[in-house]
């Protein structure tokens, strides 16, 4: 993936003993070579707009098909926001990515707010880091159909972005850009 611009965070070495790396970039997320991806998700997991809406379009179906299944599985029609849903990596296994996390940050209304978006974004890497995954790029949550700026999410998700996940090596925030980028690079420093 080339980018206009890429800024490297360095944090302090992660409980593993390598340091952790909070990379922030812009550019397409689904092109990441990363070992997970969060994907933005509505309470439906219908892979409709979005992260989720270019991974259907990318050749996603299986991806939705599993998405669907879970729901049928669990006898859900939809998830509260704060919830996430893992599954394979569909057609992004050609890029090495292993694991899709599917992160409902935004209710039926498409509202939310940052304590919603910390309980999410914890969720997503705590589940990243359980299934032993080295590296992880995310979107800016509930920035598009949502209601928060970019700045808004950094602000809310820079205590969980810097905190300890181990096994983690990489997490890598990729906005859509230069504009997004700048404001993300000003608001998490």
């Amino acid at each position: 993936t080339v980018f206009c611009r890429r800024r490297v965070r360095r944090r302090a070495p992660a409980s593993d003993g390598d340091p952790m790396r909070l990379t922030l970039a812009h550019g397409d997320i689904l092109r990441e070579h990363v070992a997970a991806i969060v994907v933005t998700a509505n309470p439906w997991l219908n892979l409709s707009g979005g992260v989720g809406g270019a991974l259907l379009l990318a050749g996603g179906d299986d991806v939705q098909r599993e998405l669907h299944a879970w729901l049928k599985q669990t006898g859900k029609t939809w998830l509260p926001a704060g919830s996430i849903v893992c599954t394979g990596p569909g057609p992004l296994a050609a890029n090495g990515c292993r694991l899709l996390v599917h992160a409902v940050a935004i209710d039926a209304l498409y509202q939310t707010d940052e304590a919603t978006v910390r309980r999410t974004l914890a969720a997503a890497l705590q589940a990243a880091a359980d299934r032993g995954m080295q590296s992880i790029a995310l979107p800016a949550l509930a920035t598009g159909y949502g209601p928060l700026s970019i700045r808004d999410f950094c602000a809310a998700a820079r205590p969980i972005l810097l905190a300890d996940w181990p096994g983690l090596q990489e997490c890598r925030l990729v906005v859509k850009d230069a504009d997004a980028l700048a404001d993300a690079s000003a608001t998490l420093g």
